[in-house]
């Protein structure tokens, strides 16, 4: 996990209309993302040196977030399958990654940021590189739901 550079009482990130569901310290600690069932995600500079940038995109409420490889991006994953990579700065818009096929119930990165591993509703782990070149893996096996 990473320190925090400053205190815990500047790294207030407000503006989500619903419930968080995730937040993520970027690997430098200098950034920290949030995810809610308002269907939005934000991110944040930890010192509280500029304002929360919105992230507005998905459909369905957000279930997590991972960031990409060194920081370079945010990918925000909703219970619909979407999946959707964010500049690091949250400025612009963001690119679709491959659909998961199916309601995700978690995600996590891999340590070199490259893939994402989505937990679903239908008993299938997917493996989603980052890149969006690279074709998702399914791992089969599991009898019914995966995820928290």
């Amino acid at each position: 996990m990473t320190a925090l550079r400053h205190p815990a009482s500047q790294a207030v990130l407000r503006g989500h209309q619903g419930v968080v569901v995730a937040a993520r310290l970027s690997d430098d600690g200098m950034l920290v993302a949030t995810a809610s069932d308002d269907r939005s995600a934000r991110i944040g500079r930890v010192d509280g040196a500029a304002p929360p940038v919105s992230l507005v995109g998905h459909q369905s409420p957000l279930v997590g977030l991972a960031w990409g490889p060194a920081d370079r991006g945010l990918v925000s994953a909703a219970a619909d399958g979407s999946l959707l990579l964010w500049p690091r700065d949250g400025v612009g818009s963001p690119r679709t990654l491959e659909e998961a096929g199916g309601p995700i119930q978690a995600l996590a990165r891999s340590v070199d940021g490259k893939w994402v591993a989505l937990a679903g509703s239908d008993g299938a782990t997917r493996l989603v590189a980052v890149d969006g070149k690279t074709p998702a893996r399914r791992l089969a096996g599991h009898e019914g739901a995966c995820g928290p």
